[in-house]
């Protein structure tokens, strides 16, 4: 009695710089395996006894003692999933998984037999060491099957394409095949292959389907999402634990990566990463050693520069991502942690990996290419969460140095302005005093020189107090002090201090609203100052007779707003500006809008109030015609 499989056990396993040495070409280009994403195998009960169903009956049929099934993974191993016909090699070789590397030497050794590869005991002793036999006498003569010959038929999927391999083991008369028998064993070996390639893709559409669910999920988590990086990290970890069906998902990312928030579990804490490794469901368990966190992070980088996962397990190599001994510390630590087997896929993004994601299975050790392929993708989701959140960090901290530059230049810019108003009302009551001893014409020149300063000391005072405003609006305001402001009394406040500003142009001001308070959770002060630049800019950029108009509304339904809407009908606002309209010191490239003074800092307060207090602000101008600025705000 005989049977053969590569044992894995036996296999010297490569280690990362091993991983070409080891490749040998097959006899027929056709005989290479699928690429990693599209060999669809698993090792699930439906698909296992359907396997097993097939296997047993091109036995029977082709008149062998033996049948077994293995199928290519993802991970560059070919796996045995089923035996069927000898419940000792059932037992020994079920998951059993050898290097693509060792099939694909075995099957350039190969003799073609049409849809069969025959390997005779003379060129298979070359692999004695890693083939499992049973215990079986030498046969007599040369016709006879010999302990060590290889029979096998490739499987492919309909693109043609190397996904697995049928075995055949022990003819019932001992002998090996001749050509009239081969005819009969090819008949029922074909349409064997054809079932099993069919049964492989359901399999693979089915695990597609199951894991598109929680795929897109963690596309949208990371694309929509405004929650904090470690808070973004435990939804996708929740996501992953539910859709692939795992006991363990955790997270390592690098040192800084992730803010230590209450909740977030740090291990390790002298290692170069902190390993937050926050889990999703199962008790207590420390992954994060020194020296498990330093071969996590190896095997991370060696995976994202191979752009494969790493499926550890005491079958399971990871070949050309694990050496022997780095395989074997592996599995201690699954052994140690009551765990069968581990996923690891690298984060990574913009050319670096940024750490990595381990899925932990407690009592099966299969993993689907289908899920390797999941699992590379979410690493790369996450690895663009984290270089979003660091963009974040730096746009953050970049706010923070300009906000503190401003508010500097703007205190700084204070007292000399305040000094200039000073000595310029000292000086004008000293023309006062002295204009009957001045010539007409010096004392006028005077007089008209120091309203200029008048002036210019204005509109910098004016430009201090803007650079403070949007200084000041940078900071969160604190929701339990802010009490509700009536933004009807406001209003009517503004436009009674800004009729002076538009009489002498002839400008009209008009509002409409409703009669009872219209109230906004917010600030007074920034509502006067969000209110007066509107219809500021509404006068200063109408025509002379012209009219604004400030229209109030507001909504009662579950989640009241309020509308504020600023109309004039001026010169309007040229399409290309409108882009770069609210950003701080823009000034339009348009002639006729540049002879209007301005700082260009109003609008960008009225964004910066709007948002603050979870507003926006939209415009709409026709040129020539007119403009109207809408700010919508939550209800108070």
């Amino acid at each position: 009695m005989t049977q053969h499989s590569l044992r894995a056990e036996s296999v010297p396993t490569p280690g990362p710089t091993d991983r070409t040495s080891t490749t040998v070409t097959p006899a027929r280009p056709e005989d290479r395996p699928a690429p990693p994403a599209r060999r669809p195998v698993t090792r699930r009960p439906d698909l296992v006894v359907t396997l097993h169903d097939v296997a047993q009956a091109v036995a029977t049929r082709a008149g062998f003692v033996t049948a077994a099934v293995s199928l290519f993974r993802g991970s560059e191993e070919l796996e045995f999933v089923t035996i069927a016909g000898d419940p000792d090699a059932q037992a020994a070789l079920q998951g059993d998984v050898t290097p693509t590397a060792e099939i694909l030497g075995m099957l350039a050794q190969a003799e073609d037999w049409g849809p069969l590869r025959f390997v005779p005991h003379e060129r298979a002793l070359q692999y004695a060491d890693h083939v499992w036999t049973a215990d079986e006498d030498e046969p007599l003569d040369e016709g006879a099957w010999h302990p060590y010959d290889l029979l096998m038929a490739p499987v492919r999927d309909e693109r043609g394409t190397l996904v697995g391999l049928l075995w055949l083991d022990r003819p019932v008369d001992g002998r090996r095949p001749g050509r009239r028998r081969r005819v009969v064993i090819e008949t029922h070996v074909n349409r064997a292959v054809r079932a099993l390639a069919q049964a492989v893709e359901r399999e693979h559409l089915t695990e597609s389907v199951r894991l598109a669910g929680a795929t897109r999920r963690v596309v949208r988590t990371v694309a929509h999402s405004e929650q904090r990086l470690d808070q973004l990290v435990r939804t996708v970890q929740e996501t992953v634990r539910d859709g692939f069906g795992v006991d363990e998902v955790h997270v390592a990312l690098d040192e800084g990566e992730v803010p230590l928030e209450p909740g977030m579990v740090v291990e390790a804490e002298g290692h170069a990463h902190h390993h937050g490794y926050a889990r999703a469901a199962g008790p207590a368990c420390t992954w994060t050693t020194d020296r498990t966190a330093a071969l996590l992070d190896e095997v991370a980088a060696r995976c994202w520069r191979a752009q494969r996962v790493a499926i550890c397990s005491p079958q399971r190599t990871a070949p050309g991502l694990l050496s022997g001994p780095e395989h074997t510390a592996l599995v201690r630590t699954l052994e140690e942690k009551g765990a069968a087997s581990l996923l690891l896929a690298p984060i990574g993004g913009g050319g670096e990996v940024l750490g990595h994601v381990v899925l932990v299975r407690h009592t099966r050790e299969d993993w689907s290419d289908e899920e390797a392929d999941a699992a590379l993708d979410i690493g790369h989701d996450l690895g663009r969460a984290v270089l979003n959140h660091r963009l974040r960090l730096r746009e953050a901290e970049l706010a923070r140095y300009r906000q503190q530059v401003v508010r500097t230049m703007a205190h700084e810019l204070k007292n000399p302005l305040a000094a200039v108003s000073g000595f310029g009302v000292v000086m004008g009551d000293l023309v006062d005093d002295a204009r009957p001893m001045l010539p007409t014409a010096i004392a006028d020149q005077l007089v008209r020189s120091l309203a200029g300063i008048d002036r210019a000391s204005e509109r910098l005072t004016g430009i201090v107090g803007d650079l403070l405003a949007l200084a000041r609006l940078q900071q969160a305001p604190e929701p339990a002090q802010l009490e509700p402001v009536d933004l009807t009394a406001v209003v009517a406040e503004v436009l009674t201090v800004m009729a002076g500003q538009a009489l002498p142009r002839d400008v009209r001001l008009a509002s409409e609203g409703p009669d009872g308070e219209v109230l906004v959770r917010a600030e007074r002060d920034d509502l006067v100052t969000l209110v007066t630049n509107l219809v500021g800019n509404a006068v200063k950029y109408s025509h002379d007779g012209g009219q604004v108009r400030v229209r109030l509304t507001a909504t009662e339904d579950d989640e009241p707003s309020v509308a504020l809407s600023v109309s004039d009908d001026g010169i309007g606002i040229p399409e290309a500006d409108r882009l770069r309209l609210f950003e701080e010191f823009f000034r339009s490239s348009d002639p006729v809008a540049a002879d209007r003074p301005g700082s260009g800092l109003g609008l960008a307060i009225v964004r910066r109030t709007a948002e603050r207090y979870g507003g926006v602000v939209d415009v709409a101008s026709t040129l020539g015609r007119g403009s109207t600025f809408t700010v919508a705000l939550p209800g108070g």
